[in-house]
């Protein structure tokens, strides 16, 4: 077995490689194992999460617009048609109210002039007039008189045709219509 040679500080001497795992020797440095980035996952999450609630209030809005379209469409159903009608302009008009019924009530009627007229009446009851005007709007109500008078209906005929009629209840009848040439 040889062994190097003794050191003598006045001859220098070529570096020689460390030799690992020897004492006093240099350690190898521990590489740290390159780190991936987790903001590629955590953008496309945000992204997802936005796009979700994007479509769920976009559902919500829809549904809202629908029961709300439905709604008015609803109160639009209900509210009581107002009879309008066409003509031509300078024609004279024959306007018919009936109510139908039996007993005595109190009639109101307005001939399209916006000066209502009343009387009491034994029914059935009916009152036919002529307008020479172009737009006009009439209308009949009938209030009972007495616990024994019963309002079954009122009707309005325009130039010979039923343009409105209305069943009555225990207390009034109301019929309504518009005529525009």
């Amino acid at each position: 077995m040889s062994y190097p040679p003794p050191y003598d500080p006045n001859q220098a001497q070529p570096p020689q490689p460390p030799q690992y795992g020897q004492y006093g020797a240099p350690v190898s440095p521990v590489q740290q194992p390159v780190k991936k980035s987790n903001a590629g996952m955590i953008i496309g999450i945000i992204v997802g999460v936005v796009l979700l609630l994007c479509a769920a209030c976009g559902v919500a809005g829809w549904f809202i617009y629908d029961k709300a379209s439905d709604k008015a469409q609803e109160i639009v159903d209900s509210l009581p048609s107002m009879g309008v009608e066409t003509g031509a302009p300078g024609d004279s008009h024959s306007v018919r109210y009936t109510v139908e019924g039996s007993g005595e009530a109190l009639i109101t009627w307005n001939a399209g002039t916006g000066d209502p007229q009343s009387e009491t009446v034994t029914l059935p009851w009916s009152k036919t007039l002529t307008l020479d005007q172009d737009t006009f709007a009439v209308s009949v109500m009938a209030f009972r008189r007495g616990t024994d008078a019963k309002l079954d209906s009122c009707t309005i005929s325009i130039d010979g045709t039923e343009k409105k009629r209305n069943t009555g209840s225990d207390v009034t009848v109301v019929c309504t219509a518009i005529f525009m040439s």
